[in-house]
C-alpha cells in the first residue's frame, strides 16, 4: 500500500475511533451478514453459497472462501475451530453440518418435536465438539464424521430463555426465570468444563411497576486483564453492573454510571468502552483504575480516514453514518453493520487520552497497562514525565509520577523472574480460585512536601516511598530523533520504562536541552533513585554519572563526597572515571575516584592512575594481592627507569620475573636488564 496520511475530517479529538476504509462485503443477493468470533471470519450467506473472509489481521482481506450449500433458510452459521466443518442453523429444530473436504453433509434434528434450538457453538473441550443450546438446556455432542451424525455426550437440563456466548472467554451464560434475571454459566475449555453458580442480575424497579424483562442485549461477557466479567446494563438506573467470575463464586464488583439508557459496550486493549447510542459518544473506563469515573470526558466516536497517496476515495454517506440502525457491537472490539455489509474495528487513541487527562499519576498508570500500542504508551509516558519536570512541578508530584513507572517496571521484573509471561495475554482466560480477590492495583505515596530536597539528607535505603501490598500494574511534544528505547525481547513490546530508558529518554534529554536548573534535575534524579531502590531495580551507572555531573556544574563538591560516602550512589568504573575528571577542581574527589577504581576491580584503569601518580610499588602490591592477569609490566619498567632509581628498577624487574611466567626470556627483560647493568656499573 502506498504511503498516506491520517485525516479525522473535522479535526475533532476523540479517544476512540474506527479506521476508514472498513471491510466491505458487497455480495449480490446477500441474505445476511454475521461474524464468527472463534475464527475471526466475516460470513455472508446467499441462496446457495457461504462467503467467508478472514479479518484477523490489519492487512487487506484477500478473496473470500466460498462454500456451496443447498438452498434454504440460514438462521446462523459457524465454522468448526479447524474450519473444516461448516454448521448451519436451518430452523429452530435442525442444524446442517457440511464437510468441506469431501462436501458430504448431514442434518441433526431435535429428538422431540416440542424442542427448540436457540443456537450452537463449537468448543475445544476434550469431551465435546459442539454445544447446542435449546430451550431445555445444553446438549454436548461429539462429531462423528464417519457415521455422519452427532453423538450426544451429555445433556444439562435447565430452562433457558436466551443465551450469550463468546469464544474469547469460552463461557456461555444462560438466562431463565420470568424476568430472565437468573443467570447461570458454563465454561468449555481445553481443560474441561466448569459450571458456575447461578446469580441474579441487578436492575431497578420502574416507578409505574412495569415488569422489566432482561434481554440478551443487556448482558455482555467481557475479558479484561485476563479476568472474566459479566457486564449488565440497567436502563432505568443508567448503570452498568459488573460481576466477576470465579470458579465457585460470582462476585459483584460494583457499578459504573452510563449516563444513558440505550448503551452498548466494547473492550479495546482491556479498556471498557461504553457507547451511548443516542448521543453517539463513548465513555472510557479502566477496570483497574479503582475509580467509578471515566478515564476522561465523553467524546464522540471518530471516523478516522486513511488517504492513500494519489487516492480521491472518500467515505460514502452509508460509511460515514455512525451508530446506524444496522450497527451491532460484537465482542470484543468489532462493529458489524448489517445494513450495509461493513465491518469496523474500534481502536484507542492514546495521544488523545493523554492530552485530555489532568491526573498525571493515573494517566501514567493507565499507559503502563496498555499492550496493543506498547511502544506508543512508553513514548507518551516518557514525554509526560519530561513535561512535568521541565514545567518544574513540585517534587511530590514528580515523585508520585516516578513511583508509578518504577513500581510498574518492578512488577514486570518480579513476574519475569518467576517465569510469568509478560506482555502476552492467554487466549483462554482462566477462572480464578475463590481465594483470590480483585487487586486494587494502585500505588500509595508518602513523601515530604518540602519544596526542595536536600542532598545532605539522602542516605542509602532511606526511601520514604510506600508501596501497598498488591501491585498492578497536555499534548505531548514531538519526539526527538535522539530518543532511544530498549529493543530487548522482554521490553520491545512492553509499555514499561526501564531505568536505562529513563536515563536515555528523560533525564539525558532534559540535561541536553538545559531545560531546568541542575539542582532541580538532580533532586528529581535522587527521587527516582529512591523509588527504584524501593522496587529493587538495577540502576545503570550512567544515571549516577549524570547526577554527579550535575552537582559538579554547580561546584557542589562536598555534596558529591557526601552521597558517595553515604552510598546514595553505587560505585562503578564509569562513575570513578567521572570523579577523576572532576578531580582537577577537587583533589578529594580525585582520591575518591581512584579508590573507587580499586573498589570495583577496574585493574587496568587503577594501575594507570598509580602509574600516573608514580606509586609504582603500591601498584606492584595491588597486582600481587589481586592476582591481576596480564599486568602492564613494560609500563612499570619504563616508569621505574625514568626515575633513574637503580633499586626501584631492580625491584620492578624482579617482580616481573617472579609474577609473569618466562618473562626473563623476553626482549623486554633483556632491554631493562641491560639498563639495570649499565646503571649499576656507574
Amino acid at each position: 500500500m502506498a504511503l498516506g496520511s491520517y485525516d479525522s475530517g473535522s479535526g475533532a479529538m476523540s479517544h476512540a475511533y474506527i479506521q476508514y476504509p472498513p471491510f466491505r462485503c458487497d455480495i449480490p443477493g446477500a441474505l445476511g451478514v454475521t461474524y464468527d468470533d472463534a475464527n475471526k471470519l466475516l460470513l455472508v450467506s446467499t441462496l446457495g453459497e457461504i462467503y467467508s473472509w478472514s479479518v484477523s489481521s490489519d492487512t487487506s482481506p484477500s478473496d473470500p472462501v466460498v462454500v456451496k450449500i443447498s438452498q434454504g433458510p440460514v438462521l446462523g452459521v459457524r465454522f468448526s475451530l479447524d474450519c473444516k466443518i461448516l454448521a448451519i442453523l436451518r430452523s429452530n429444530t435442525e442444524i446442517e453440518f457440511i464437510n468441506r473436504e469431501d462436501c458430504n453433509s448431514f442434518k441433526q434434528s431435535c429428538k422431540s418435536s416440542s424442542e427448540r434450538i436457540l443456537g450452537f457453538f463449537w468448543t475445544d473441550c476434550p469431551d465435546c465438539d459442539v454445544v447446542i443450546v435449546t430451550a431445555s438446556g445444553l446438549e454436548l455432542n461429539s462429531l462423528c464424521l464417519g457415521k455422519g451424525k452427532l453423538k450426544l455426550v451429555e445433556k444439562k437440563k435447565q430452562s433457558v430463555s436466551w443465551f450469550v456466548y463468546t469464544h474469547e472467554s469460552r463461557l456461555v451464560l444462560l438466562a431463565s426465570g420470568t424476568q430472565c434475571k437468573t443467570l447461570s454459566g458454563y465454561q468449555f475449555s481445553a481443560g474441561g468444563i466448569v459450571r458456575l453458580p447461578k446469580f441474579d442480575a441487578n436492575f431497578t424497579k420502574s416507578e409505574n411497576h412495569r415488569t422489566f424483562v432482561l434481554s440478551s442485549e443487556n448482558v455482555f461477557i467481557a475479558t479484561m486483564y485476563g479476568r472474566l466479567y459479566c457486564l449488565q446494563t440497567d436502563p432505568l438506573a443508567k448503570m452498568l453492573h459488573i460481576h466477576r467470575f470465579y470458579r465457585d463464586a460470582v462476585i459483584s464488583q460494583g457499578s459504573l454510571p452510563t449516563y444513558a439508557s440505550n448503551v452498548s459496550v466494547s473492550v479495546v486493549d482491556n479498556v471498557l468502552l461504553v457507547h451511548q447510542i443516542d448521543s453517539k459518544v463513548v465513555l472510557l473506563y479502566d477496570i483497574l483504575a479503582n475509580t467509578k469515573v471515566p478515564i476522561s470526558a465523553p467524546l464522540p466516536l471518530l471516523l478516522r480516514q486513511y488517504k492513500p497517496a494519489n487516492s480521491p476515495e472518500k467515505p460514502g454517506a452509508d460509511e460515514s453514518s455512525l451508530y446506524g440502525e444496522g450497527w451491532v457491537f460484537v465482542n470484543p472490539d468489532v462493529i458489524l453493520d448489517h445494513t450495509h455489509g461493513l465491518l469496523w474495528k474500534i481502536q484507542l487513541d492514546l495521544e488523545a487520552v493523554a492530552a485530555s487527562s489532568s491526573d498525571l499519576s493515573s494517566l501514567l498508570a493507565f499507559l503502563q497497562r496498555r499492550k496493543c500500542e506498547a511502544v506508543k504508551a512508553k513514548q507518551l509516558s516518557c514525554s509526560i514525565l519530561r513535561s512535568i519536570i521541565m514545567e518544574r512541578r513540585s517534587l511530590s508530584q514528580v515523585a508520585s509520577a516516578l513511583d508509578v513507572l518504577t513500581s510498574a517496571f518492578g512488577h514486570v521484573k518480579r513476574s519475569s523472574s518467576k517465569g510469568t509471561p509478560i506482555g502476552r495475554m492467554s487466549s483462554m482466560p482462566l477462572i480464578l480460585t475463590p481465594g483470590m480477590q480483585p487487586a486494587a492495583f494502585a500505588t500509595a505515596l508518602a513523601i515530604s512536601n518540602a519544596a526542595e530536597l536536600s542532598y545532605g539528607s539522602l542516605r542509602a535505603g532511606s526511601a520514604r516511598v510506600l508501596i501497598n501490598g498488591e501491585q498492578e500494574i497536555r499534548e505531548p511534544e514531538q519526539e526527538s530523533s535522539s530518543i532511544r528505547f530498549s529493543e530487548t525481547e522482554n521490553q520491545a513490546a512492553s509499555p514499561h520504562v526501564s531505568p536505562q530508558e529513563m536515563l536515555d529518554n528523560v533525564f539525558a534529554v532534559i540535561d541536553e536541552g538545559m531545560a531546568v536548573e541542575n539542582s532541580f534535575l538532580g533532586a528529581v534524579m535522587v527521587q527516582y533513585l529512591r523509588s527504584a531502590r524501593a522496587e529493587q531495580l538495577t540502576i545503570p551507572p550512567g544515571l549516577y554519572v549524570l547526577l554527579v555531573r550535575l552537582l559538579a556544574r554547580d561546584k557542589c563538591y562536598a555534596r558529591i563526597q557526601h552521597i558517595v560516602a553515604d552510598q546514595v550512589i553505587e560505585p562503578s568504573k564509569a562513575l570513578a572515571l567521572e570523579l577523576l575528571d572532576i578531580g582537577a577542581q577537587c583533589s578529594q574527589l580525585e582520591e575518591i575516584g581512584t579508590d573507587m577504581l580499586r573498589q570495583v576491580h577496574a585493574h587496568k584503569d587503577y594501575l594507570e592512575r598509580l602509574l600516573h601518580k608514580g606509586r609504582l610499588l603500591e601498584g606492584l602490591r595491588y597486582i600481587r594481592q589481586n592476582k591481576v592477569e596480564s599486568p602492564p609490566c613494560v609500563r612499570f619498567l619504563e616508569a621505574a627507569a625514568a626515575k633513574d632509581n637503580f633499586v626501584l628498577l631492580a625491584s620492578v624487574l624482579r617482580f616481573c620475573c617472579d609474577f609473569v611466567s618466562a618473562f626473563e626470556h623476553t626482549a623486554e627483560f633483556e632491554k631493562f636488564y641491560s639498563i639495570l647493568k649499565r646503571d649499576s656499573s656507574k
